[in-house]
């Protein structure tokens, strides 16, 4: 669902059992937002490896594009998850 300000707001649940629907949409996003975009993770209860690659290859495809990908809000799961997988290596996390 998109909010305002360019804001994504991501599903409770990133995982394989919806890993279509959440590509599609997010695509369908990026395709319509301009400069940064922002995705609030703050309802994120679950999210596995799938989802993670979902999330780099989102940021990869932001930076193709100029535009800067950045995740808003992470809820303790979402956070826990990038950080022990090393991803918030390469995805920006603000508040």
């Amino acid at each position: 669902m998109v909010g305002a300000a360019e804001t994504l707001i991501l599903p409770s649940q990133i995982t394989v059992n919806n890993i279509e629907e959440t590509r599609d949409m997010m695509a369908g996003w990026l395709n319509d937002a301009e400069n940064q975009l922002r995705c609030l993770g703050s309802g994120v209860e679950t999210i596995d490896a799938t989802g993670l690659q979902l999330m780099i290859a989102f940021n990869k495809e932001a930076a193709r594009k100029n535009r800067e990908f950045v995740i808003v809000s992470p809820s303790p799961v979402l956070r826990d998850v990038l950080v022990y997988s090393g991803v918030d290596k390469i995805l920006a996390m603000g508040r």
